[in-house]
């Protein structure tokens, strides 16, 4: 089952995620991978508690690795609709052949961080339903044969409201990350006057990691003010949907009363209460020494990390913007079409 996950995945063009916080990628990048609930608490790395931790011990998947088939925080940032990811604002996209490296994969339906999990139930068992996931066939062209049904997607940034997953069984209970990471996206936040981008590539330098970062591409530029508006509270407290009705952003307000009205007020206090926790004050907090450690690297703010991708790294990237946005995916079919002219 699993070389048939691998042939799909691949078919399809598609990468798996796993979205975390900063001290979890800092603890991915000591420990050499992706690594399960279980290897961070044994290791001390456990910096957050989640309030679906018990679930994911309840169904037997707190040691394991646990990827998505679609990115949660994008919707988001397309549409500045939902919650973003409160599992995090890095997200690894990973190349369906890390699956090499597990020794037993279990597909579901549903998320094991869901009260409605039904380990039963929710197993796939005919690799086959994976394409019913999908709002078209195998066989149509890219971006079209990556996109996920809506039923699939996770609109709204709860915990328990995931996208299907793959359940990875490791003996380490560590995903190395060798050459399976396509890139790692990073959202748009601003942590003491830098990118939160910036903070996450002097991490991956200080552990000698080459893979690609790159902040995410956001069509609607709402979302990147919203972020912006709650990184800023979130530095020095922790804040209520109805603080935000006061952002000098009309969209903001606009934004946030949109989620009042949807009575998202639990969501987001989860969703703040991570990030806060898991990202914004490790920053001041926790890895000073390793940031001061880092500071005699040269800042050029016009140097371009363009020409250190490999062709494939680059690949990666197109791909990823074309399925962030139809207008670029459109503008490479046509550039792609010109390029095919001009060679006959």
């Amino acid at each position: 089952m699993k070389d048939q996950l691998i042939a799909l995945l691949k078919k399809r063009e598609i990468s798996l995620y796993y979205a975390c916080q900063l001290t979890d990628f800092w603890s991915f990048l000591t420990n050499g991978g992706i690594s399960s609930k279980a290897v961070l608490e044994t290791k001390g790395q456990l910096s957050l508690c989640f309030s679906s931790d018990t679930l994911l011990k309840q169904n037997q998947t707190w040691n394991k690795v646990i990827l998505k088939i679609s990115d949660a925080g994008a919707y988001f940032f397309r549409y500045a609709k939902g919650i973003p990811n409160p599992f995090g604002p890095i997200v690894f996209h990973i190349k369906p052949e890390a699956l090499t490296e597990v020794e037993h994969i279990d597909i579901y339906k549903q998320s094991s961080a869901s009260p409605l999990f039904n380990p039963n139930n929710d197993r796939i068992t005919d690799i086959s339903e994976i394409n019913t996931f999908f709002m078209h066939p195998e066989t149509t062209h890219f971006p079209e044969k990556t996109l996920l049904k809506p039923d699939f997607q996770d609109k709204t940034g709860l915990e328990e409201n995931q996208a299907p997953e793959i359940v990875c069984t490791i003996e380490s209970g560590i995903l190395p990350f060798k050459n399976y990471i396509a890139m790692a996206a990073i959202d748009q936040y601003i942590i003491n006057q830098r990118q939160l981008s910036a903070w996450v590539d002097d991490l991956r330098f200080n552990q000698n990691y080459t893979f690609p970062t790159f902040r995410r591409y956001c069509p609607s530029n709402i979302s990147v003010a919203i972020c912006r508006a709650i990184g800023d509270l979130l530095i020095h407290r922790i804040p209520k949907l109805n603080d935000l009705l006061q952002a000098d952003h009309s969209e903001v307000r606009a934004w946030c009363q949109e989620m009042i009205n949807q009575d998202m007020h639990k969501p987001f206090m989860t969703y703040v209460e991570y990030l806060q926790k898991g990202t914004i004050h490790p920053v001041y907090n926790e890895y000073p020494e390793i940031f001061k450690e880092l500071s005699y690297r040269p800042k050029n703010k016009t140097e371009s990390h363009y020409d250190q991708l490999s062709h494939e790294q680059a690949i990666q990237i197109i791909k990823h913007l074309a399925r962030e946005d139809s207008a670029i995916a459109e503008r490479i079919n046509h550039l792609a079409s010109a390029f095919t002219a001009n060679q006959c």
